[in-house]
């Protein structure tokens, strides 16, 4: 089902966060930077100088100890938005993930340390059950259309430019989009995606841990580097996202996602709103919402 700053997805981020593709706000690709020349230099100085001015604005945080997804009877935090209203939505900057056995063990993530962590909950109609919701999550081509309210150029832009399923990790070949019963089966699969921020493609994972006729329990990870000018923004397992569904009633399903992004460059710091306008629109995805409603979530 994210990913992937303007940055994904969020992981990318990812939808089945197939896209947490997570790439940034303020580095445009609309807006191209000359390689040689004076001017170039200075724009580029000009560029880093900002972001490290945006990196310096994250405001650390506590242990996030109440970010809680439905894990073994757990509680979750921040609770369920009501069916019409937009999900919650939480976010936290450098801390640990509580260390709760049933939440470490729902989750599966070695690694509780925290960059980012965004987590969003929401309730929505969707009728055909968890088959037609994997389905929705299995159509990589979908998310050609989805759209993302971008902070920096106050417009509705497409959240990923290319999105390809593969046939394997490495040298994986393109196919057609994965099918329900192919994400039921609990296997990994692999696709290639591209943020529209991004000039080449970073491959993620994505695997169904857990599946019912009332519950899916989905993860995403990139399995290669994020890379921008040359420069290394996020290792590989480096942005991490779960995402829960659960049957409340026929038609009606509760959607918990937290995306953890252990670790990165630090031109990837302050920009909380970009990944919350990705993970909402990853969201109205999969809920069957246009992705580019008014308002934005975060404007």
């Amino acid at each position: 089902m994210s990913p992937p700053a303007d940055c994904l997805e969020f992981a990318a981020q990812a939808y089945a966060a197939s896209c947490p593709a997570v790439l940034y706000e303020g580095m445009s690709a609309q807006r191209p930077v000359p390689r040689f020349g004076r001017q170039a230099g200075l724009r580029r100085l000009a560029v880093i100088a900002l972001l490290f001015a945006a990196a310096g604005t994250a405001v650390a945080s506590d242990e996030a100890s109440s970010a809680t997804p439905p894990c073994s009877g757990l509680r979750s935090d921040p609770p369920y938005a009501a069916v019409g209203s937009p999900p919650t939505v939480q976010t936290w900057s450098n801390g640990h993930l509580a260390d709760n056995p049933a939440l470490v063990s729902c989750l599966g993530w070695a690694d509780l340390n925290f960059r980012t962590l965004v987590a969003a909950a929401g309730t929505f109609h969707a009728s055909g059950g968890s088959a037609e919701l994997m389905s929705r999550v299995g159509s990589m081509s979908s998310l050609l259309v989805v759209r993302y309210w971008s902070t920096t150029d106050n417009a509705w832009l497409p959240l990923v430019t290319a999105a390809t399923p593969l046939t394997a990790e490495v040298g994986g070949q393109a196919r057609a989009d994965f099918t329900a019963a192919e994400l039921a089966s609990g296997r990994d699969l692999y696709m290639s995606q591209r943020d529209n921020r991004s000039a080449s493609d970073v491959i993620y994972r994505m695997r169904v841990r857990e599946s019912s006729a009332d519950h899916v329990v989905i993860e995403t990870e990139n399995v290669t580097a994020v890379r921008w000018w040359g420069m290394t923004l996020f290792k590989p397992g480096a942005l991490q996202t779960a995402y829960f569904l659960d049957m409340l009633a026929p038609d009606t399903w509760s959607y918990y996602t937290l995306t953890k992004i252990s670790d990165g460059s630090w031109l990837v710091a302050g920009h909380e709103k970009s990944y919350v306008n990705r993970v909402i629109a990853l969201y109205r995805h999969l809920a069957g919402i246009p992705t580019d409603t008014e308002p934005p979530a975060a404007p």
